[in-house]
């Protein structure tokens, strides 16, 4: 498959749409029913390789036009979209899976620039992704996932859906490891993401079981969080094989042939 950068440099939104439609058949073939994307970071300094082509360009309108067209084109084929990493991770040079990045942009820029494709497209995302990285423009202390004051300035956009954490596995977290589950729930995401560790998955588990007992109010919110959730499953499509596999990478051909003539 084209990065997102190479999609939108073919400068045709039905293009971007079609391949994202083509991706989403093969993934309902797998089983899956959500994709976590599109990126919505703007590519704003050229020595960031962690976004790198993975954005959908260097300024706001492209990103918002492509990764809007994208968006559809899961949707078309009935699979869930994730836009991410609130509120931009474009401007930063260090690799959250490695360490933690920091965004010393104004808050003026973050707004015009970096948070306005989210706001622009909130109502095509399913879920919207935090970043693991500092902005002091509003939150000096922790990373977005952390940050209360972030989280629910990415609920004001507004955004209705399912707000969620990256891996909270990441280098970038490093230095909040206690509890960190419990305080990532705190700052007001409702669901969490722990992609390789077992014993790491647990003891979130335990935990935020542990932070839940004779909590009310942490209770209350969970309730919330659960009622989001049960709402997007009642939304989720039947999953579809492909019926005809071999006329789908016919498809994938011929549709991908405008990028690579040669192939």
């Amino acid at each position: 498959w084209p990065s997102a950068f190479e999609l939108a440099g073919a400068g045709d939104p039905g293009f971007t749409r079609q391949t994202a439609r083509l991706m989403a058949r093969e993934l309902a073939h797998f089983g899956f029913n959500t994709d976590f994307a599109p990126v919505l970071d703007v590519w704003t300094r050229p020595e960031n390789r962690v976004i790198g082509n993975r954005a959908f360009g260097s300024n706001p309108e492209a990103v918002i036009l492509h990764a809007g067209a994208f968006a559809q084109g899961l949707r078309d084929e009935g699979i869930f979209t994730c836009g991410k990493h609130f509120p931009g991770h474009g401007d930063t040079i260090a690799d959250s899976h490695e360490r933690l990045p920091v965004c010393e942009l104004q808050m003026e820029l973050i707004e015009n620039i970096h948070e306005k494709p989210f706001r622009m497209l909130a109502d095509v995302l399913d879920f919207i992704m935090t970043a693991h990285i500092v902005a002091p423009a509003r939150d000096g202390r922790f990373p977005a996932t952390l940050s209360a004051a972030w989280v629910s300035r990415a609920r004001g956009l507004p955004f209705s859906g399912i707000l969620v954490s990256d891996d909270l596995e990441m280098g970038a977290l490093r230095d909040f490891q206690d509890r960190l589950a419990v305080r990532a729930l705190d700052a007001g995401l409702d669901m969490l993401m722990v992609c390789a560790s077992q014993e790491f998955l647990e003891t979130c588990i335990d935990d935020v079981k542990s932070a839940m007992m004779g909590d009310f109010a942490r209770q209350g919110a969970m309730q919330a969080r659960i009622r989001r959730v049960e709402s997007l499953n009642l939304r989720a499509s039947s999953l579809r094989p492909l019926k005809d596999r071999k006329a789908w990478n016919h498809e994938v051909r011929s549709t991908l042939s405008r990028l690579h003539p040669q192939d």
